[in-house]
């Protein structure tokens, strides 16, 4: 009985060792065993084992992944940049609701303050907004017209934040989007069409083109001009063979002085650059061009410059233009020059559509009869000022 009790404890002592062993396995043991143990198994199922790197050994299931694959990250980009473009949308609309409010409130300061002005000054307008001590700022612009000689009186002012504009009149009290026929808008300046008879609806026939270049002039209205435009200038020949190099003299009613052809001339000052356009037929094929030059009233200043030739069918409108620098100031006279050998009283050049403006940009053909555009004065007896079409 003594013997089995010590047998017992014998053994008892040997597992109690044989725990105490396996406790105080270095851990790195333990793995070696657990990683022989997963690599047998996912060898038996067929699976691969992959050795982790910088891991001693230590291997890893398809289950342990590391980083992103490319599609993950193409998928994470397109996402941020859908997201940045909604956010500068957001952005931008913000932007512009506050340029078109402060636009609008400063549009009803100007019409407080003008009605305020007429009422003090027997319903006359004020010349200028600084009457009404308004002025331009570093963030806004005002644009004004008042016609108080005009019945009834008329005014109309535009004022621009930024991209954003904003109008009020006579007739419009309450601040409206948007300008004045005649002013620019949302920042973009109006431009001028400095011809005063830009569609050629009245005018009459000089001595100089009928005797020395062989010209007769007449004016239709059938609404045969190009572009919308219902009349033009016909010069016919009058007098047998003009020849090579005649030109018909643009008349632009401002006949500043008796110098070369009467009506022709548009001031300019040296230095600005200006761009000349015009719609030309003529009755049969022919090499056309823009011809300018600048005179005081009594001696050409700036010779010839002359625009691209440009190749006329017969009986089908083209638009011709030029852009020169002028290098004195003075008066601008504009002509057609045509390659005319060969043609008899029966045929003739059209031109409609004139445009001078004081800018590099050949622009849509504009007047005070288009849309947002004014007449500086008398219709198709003056310059026209609006926003390029």
């Amino acid at each position: 009985m003594k013997r089995t009790n010590t047998n017992i404890q014998t053994l008892s002592q040997a597992r109690r060792a044989g725990a105490c062993s396996s406790s105080l396995t270095p851990p790195h043991s333990r793995n070696e065993r657990f990683t022989r143990v997963r690599s047998r198994d996912a060898l038996v199922s067929g699976q691969q084992v992959r050795q982790l790197p910088h891991s001693s050994g230590r291997l890893a299931g398809p289950a342990l992944r590391r980083g992103f694959t490319i599609v993950e990250l193409l998928i994470v980009i397109v996402v941020i940049a859908i997201l940045a473009a909604i956010s500068i949308a957001a952005y931008n609309g913000i932007q512009d609701r506050a340029r078109t409010s402060a636009a609008m409130s400063a549009a009803k300061q100007v019409s407080d303050a003008v009605a305020l002005y007429a009422v003090e000054h027997g319903d006359s307008y004020p010349s200028s907004l600084a009457d009404v001590d308004i002025e331009d700022t570093d963030s806004t612009t005002y644009q004004y017209r008042a016609l108080s000689s005009s019945t009834p009186a008329t005014w109309c002012a535009t004022v621009t934040v930024g991209n954003k504009s904003a109008y009020v009149s006579n007739t419009q009290t309450t601040p409206t989007e948007g300008a004045c026929a005649g002013h620019g808008s949302g920042g973009v300046a109006a431009i001028t069409n400095l011809v005063l008879n830009p569609r050629m609806i009245q005018g009459g026939s000089s001595a100089e083109m009928q005797t020395r270049w062989g010209w007769a002039r007449s004016f239709p209205t059938d609404g045969d001009g190009p572009a919308g435009i219902d009349s033009y200038m016909r010069a016919t020949v009058s007098s047998g063979s003009v020849g090579y190099g005649r030109g018909v003299d643009w008349y632009m009613n401002q006949d500043v002085s008796s110098f070369g052809s009467a009506a022709t001339s548009v001031p300019v000052a040296a230095g600005e650059t200006i761009t000349i356009s015009a719609w030309v037929r003529t009755s049969r094929e022919a090499n056309v061009l823009i011809r300018s030059r600048i005179h005081d009233g009594s001696t050409w200043l700036q010779g010839s410059s002359n625009g691209p030739v440009t190749s006329m069918p017969q009986g089908e409108w083209k638009r011709l233009s030029q852009t020169i620098t002028a290098t004195s100031s003075g008066y601008l006279a504009v002509r057609v020059n045509i390659d005319a050998i060969g043609w008899t009283s029966t045929d003739w050049l059209d031109q409609t559509g004139l445009m001078i403006t004081k800018d590099a940009t050949l622009h849509t053909f504009a007047d005070g009869d288009s849309p947002n555009w004014i007449w500086n004065g008398a219709p198709n007896a003056s310059t026209s000022t609006g926003r390029a079409l």
